[in-house]
């Protein structure tokens, strides 16, 4: 037969497909991802128990945390004291040098009250010296310093100021103690480069004791020289102290409008002035006359005198 009839052809065995089947596990009885879906790794391993409790890691964390704290009071302690150091060292320093600001100016004042008195540096001042009394001579100090900025509380807060460790312990601001000494040190300064400034304070508690009135100035032709006059200025004295007056000399100084001193000074003398008593007096013609030039006369006319001095002695 050319064809053959395949329906009668003996039937070949049958063949199963191969189908992928998991490689074997060289040692592994049974896996049993393919079951779960769940990858056995490390974090699925049972963990080495902890050498420490929970309540010893609170506790460790705990000591790291007060030690950095420690740490950080201990930092800001160590600044402020540190800041403490320098403001007490400036504070020395600053009460260092008002201290001799004060003792420069008071030896100034020593010195132009003694030349306002005509007392020389190393005269002995005693009872019968016309000189202010403590308390005056107090009171022109004050005076004085206030036209430079320095109050009454300035002076007291200087006399009784405290070291820098008290007001440090008081819980005083330190820099504002500072500041402030560093203020009334230039103020003092200031007092004593100027000085002169402050003669009429000295002046003014001795000088109240006298009253002064001036006349009016006079011009005459001089008798002897023609080119020269005479000039002339009654003067009328009052003495109102409690302490009669042995003798005193009342010096003038002459001042132009702008005040600027002359070089010229009169004096006034008396001896036996008692409490009391009024005396008549010529400002040119005291002790001796006073003649100027003609063409000097105009300029010397317009002067105008001061007080600028009180020297003398009280009786007995």
């Amino acid at each position: 037969m050319d064809q053959y009839d395949q329906s009668q052809m003996p039937n070949e065995p049958f063949v199963p497909e191969p189908q992928n089947m998991p490689a074997p596990d060289n040692g592994k009885i049974f896996d049993s991802t393919q079951f779960t879906g769940v990858q056995e790794n490390e974090e699925s391993k049972p963990k080495k128990p902890s050498i420490f409790t929970k309540w010893q890691t609170w506790a460790i964390a705990c000591g790291v945390v007060a030690i950095g704290a420690t740490v950080a009071i201990v930092a800001v302690i160590n600044a402020i004291n540190d800041n403490n150091a320098i403001l007490l060292s400036r504070y020395d320093a600053a009460s260092s040098e008002i201290s001799q600001a004060i003792e420069s100016m008071e030896n100034a004042f020593d010195k132009v009250t003694r030349k306002a008195y005509g007392v020389g540096e190393n005269a002995v001042i005693n009872s019968e010296t016309i000189y202010p009394e403590a308390s005056e001579l107090k009171m022109s100090k004050n005076s004085c310093l206030s036209h430079f900025g320095v109050t009454t509380t300035d002076i007291d807060y200087l006399k009784n100021r405290k070291t820098g460790q008290e007001l440090l312990d008081s819980g005083a601001n330190l820099q504002s103690e500072i500041d402030r000494i560093t203020e009334l040190s230039a103020s003092y300064h200031s007092a004593t480069d100027a000085i002169e400034s402050c003669s009429e304070d000295v002046l003014r508690v001795v000088a109240d004791r006298f009253e002064i009135v001036f006349g009016e100035l006079s011009i005459t032709q001089d008798a002897e020289i023609s080119s020269y006059v005479d000039f002339s200025q009654p003067v009328t004295v009052s003495y109102k102290g409690d302490r009669d007056i042995l003798s005193v000399n009342l010096v003038f100084g002459l001042y132009d409008k702008n005040g600027i001193k002359s070089k010229l000074d009169r004096t006034i003398f008396e001896k036996n002035f008692d409490s009391g008593m009024t005396v008549e007096k010529d400002l040119y013609n005291n002790a001796y006359m006073y003649r100027t030039s003609r063409s000097n006369s105009e300029s010397e006319s317009r002067l105008r005198p001061k007080l600028i001095e009180i020297r003398g002695l009280y009786k007995k």
